[in-house]
């Protein structure tokens, strides 16, 4: 067998050219290659948008379906867990798959398998559930509360009822379709078959829920959590909803973001740059560091939760439920908020591994940081209702949000511009959230803390407001 070759590691498109660019004898040399290297990674990109339409198209029509492809998505999840090779074919064509020996092993519901045919092809069946679907009854606290004491008792009692008879019926069911697989009467709903039933071990099944939770409610949790509306006990039981498997993933990721940019400014600049106000310029980052995440994601997670039940159609029935406004509000911008201030201190706490950080005034520093979170994943809400595609929804952040958080003081001090430049930056919202969380940390400040504390309450109010008229008027919220 001959020897191995040596693999080049890298960590990312960045890294290569970095110090190469930082190298270059010119401003404009590095510049130059820092451009071109930006462009290549940004072709696919615009390629991708130039057929946006097209499939955006696709998927308006296509968007039925997207339960169905999401409980497949969930099963081959599990199946690529215990490393096997998952495709997807049609319903139909399995059998022929089987017979021919195309495929090893198919993956269905008991009585579907044995209707379609699928006992005729196969020897044996291992009856592990992989597919599942959720059922749920809901009901308005306050509406609860008025309710007679008599009818809260009955409808529990009927819940009770409807929940043990829907347990009773998947059973009923399993056990008819495994004596129908197996050539055993009663066999009231499907055809007899000669297939051997081979039973689950305590084992395997221990594996199984180590799969689904680290395959499946993982990945769930890391790309959905701040983009539903989900209860903040709920969320905070990370126990329950987020394996082993999925915090390194989340912790390394976090940890290479948190690393390009201290290559990027306190490499670059800081070798430059030893402090800025008696702060060396590693720490003087950290604050910008923590803003720049804390904006981006309190817009994408509240701006993406509310704009996808708008796409798929299903905010009518989200309208239509016995939830108050504010009820609506608050989950969505709950849980985005929640996802962006728990970002926030874990890359406080990994920033402080590589820097010496000591924060002045704890209080205000998580003051600022939740009031931030709310008031960006606010207007992230509004982002989200008055967006009509997918571009419109990426629009705000990406040109106005983005170019604002890095030209308000995130990475300097605005007290280092030109008297004219300087003055133009104050009309910069984000300068006074940067300035106000820096002064926690340091206790320096590029504006009064006053003014700073005040600008974050009247986007804050102004946020409340247009969302009370949106509201109130149902602007784009019915078309």
């Amino acid at each position: 067998m001959p020897p191995r070759q040596p693999r080049r590691i890298t960590s990312g498109p960045l890294w290569p050219i970095l110090p190469r660019a930082r190298g270059r004898h010119t401003v404009g040399e590095g510049a130059a290659l820092l451009a071109a290297s930006s462009l290549g990674l940004g072709i696919p990109f615009l390629v991708a948008a130039l057929f946006s339409g097209a499939f955006m198209r696709f998927l308006q029509k296509f968007r039925v379906h997207l339960g169905r492809v999401e409980k497949v998505i969930g099963v081959l999840l599990v199946v690529a867990g215990v490393g096997a090779s998952a495709v997807s074919m049609a319903f139909a064509e399995v059998v022929p798959a089987l017979s021919a020996g195309v495929v090893d092993c198919a993956v269905t519901g008991s009585l579907s398998g044995n209707t379609a045919g699928w006992a005729e092809v196969t020897k044996s069946i291992y009856p592990m559930s992989l597919g599942w679907s959720i059922n749920v009854l809901a009901v308005n606290l306050d509406s609860w509360k008025r309710l007679d004491p008599k009818v809260q008792t009955f409808l529990t009692e009927q819940f009770k009822a409807y929940e043990d008879k829907m347990w009773a019926t998947i059973k009923t069911t399993t056990s008819v379709a495994d004596n129908c697989n197996s050539g055993v009467q009663p066999c009231t709903m499907g055809k007899l078959a000669k297939t051997t039933i081979v039973p689950v071990k305590p084992e395997e099944m221990e594996a199984h829920k180590k799969l689904v939770e680290g395959a499946v409610l993982a990945g769930w949790y890391t790309t959905e959590v701040g983009r539903q509306p989900y209860t903040i006990y709920g969320l905070l039981r990370t126990e329950d909803s987020l394996s082993p498997i999925a915090a390194p993933a989340v912790g390394a990721s976090l940890l290479t973001f948190i690393i390009v940019y201290f290559l990027v400014f306190g490499g670059a600049i800081g070798s430059r740059m030893k402090s800025i106000e008696g702060v060396p310029y590693g720490a003087f980052i950290v604050p910008g560091l923590i803003m720049l995440t804390l904006l981006t994601q309190s817009i994408s997670n509240a701006s993406f939760g509310i704009y996808f039940p708008k796409f798929v159609g299903t905010i009518f029935e989200l309208l239509s439920a016995p939830v108050s406004y504010l009820e609506i509000v608050v989950a969505y911008v709950g849980a985005a908020a929640t996802k962006s201030v728990a970002i926030g201190l874990i890359i406080l706490a990994t920033a402080a591994l590589f820097v010496d950080l000591h924060i002045q005034h704890p209080f205000w520093m998580l003051a600022f940081l939740i009031l931030t979170a709310v008031t960006f994943s606010l207007f992230g809400f509004i982002i989200g209702i008055w967006a009509a595609s997918f571009e419109q929804l990426q629009l705000v952040p990406l040109l106005i949000v983005t170019p604002l958080t890095f030209l308000g003081g995130s990475f300097y001090s605005i007290d280092m511009l030109p008297g004219i430049w300087r003055t133009v930056t104050l009309f910069n919202p984000v300068v006074y959230l940067v300035s106000g969380f820096r002064w926690a940390f340091f206790g320096i400040s590029d504006v009064s803390v006053a003014v700073s504390l005040g600008m974050t309450i009247v986007f804050l109010v102004a946020c409340i407001a247009v969302i009370a008229w949106i509201f109130r008027t149902g602007y784009r919220l019915r078309s």
